[in-house]
């Protein structure tokens, strides 16, 4: 009976750290990609920052209203990139455009302004005449690769407001919808991005 009391703790134990060793292994075998916050840090970006509800845009490239292409490389020249998601068939994206594209046109040059139209890629001329109309003069993205294809598939709702640091990084707190404070709610947005960044307000 002893021997047999001996065996079952042998083989309890030896399970139970068979276990415990698989566990430890799973967690370390986090692929370095889906640790958002650490890579967050490996950018230089504060990991408080991090935006974790929405994919990056580090390394990605993307066709433009106006036939052009906008890649990563377009953020490093700025402390910050402003960048607008909407639809030619939402009221509420129309509605704000013109107070959008005045805000967008009154940044100063260090601030990237640049929109995302989803329904674009097909349908130009319904999206160049919101635009021409508003008078936004900024870049406007109408279809890409993988990585764009990933945050928009996050996008819930349009119109939807994301920033983006210097390497592609999301940061801050999406502004959903249009308020109606626009120029005040995006200048607080900004300028809190901005000294999170250690970098000058607008």
């Amino acid at each position: 009976m002893k021997r047999f009391i001996i065996i079952v703790a042998a083989v309890v134990l030896i399970v139970g750290s068979a276990v415990l060793v698989t566990s430890l292994t799973q967690k370390n075998d986090i692929p370095p990609a889906e640790r958002i916050t650490a890579k967050g840090q490996d950018k230089d970006s504060p990991s408080e920052l991090i935006n974790l509800s929405f994919s990056n845009l580090d390394s990605f490239s993307a066709q433009t209203l106006d036939g052009g292409t906008f890649t990563s490389e377009n953020f490093k020249d700025y402390d910050l990139t402003v960048v607008n998601i909407w639809g030619t068939f939402c009221g509420p994206c129309r509605e704000e455009m013109p107070e959008l594209a005045s805000f967008a046109n009154a940044l100063p040059s260090r601030i990237q302004f640049i929109t995302i139209c989803t329904d674009a890629d097909g349908n130009t001329h319904s999206a160049k005449s919101i635009l021409s109309d508003a008078g936004f003069k900024g870049t406007t993205v109408i279809s890409g690769d993988a990585q764009l294809i990933k945050l928009l598939n996050k996008v819930q709702y349009v119109p939807t407001t994301l920033f983006f640091d210097s390497k592609g990084m999301c940061v801050g707190t999406e502004i959903i919808g249009s308020p109606y404070d626009f120029s005040g709610e995006y200048t607080r947005s900004i300028n809190s991005i901005l000294s999170s960044l250690g970098k000058e307000n607008i």
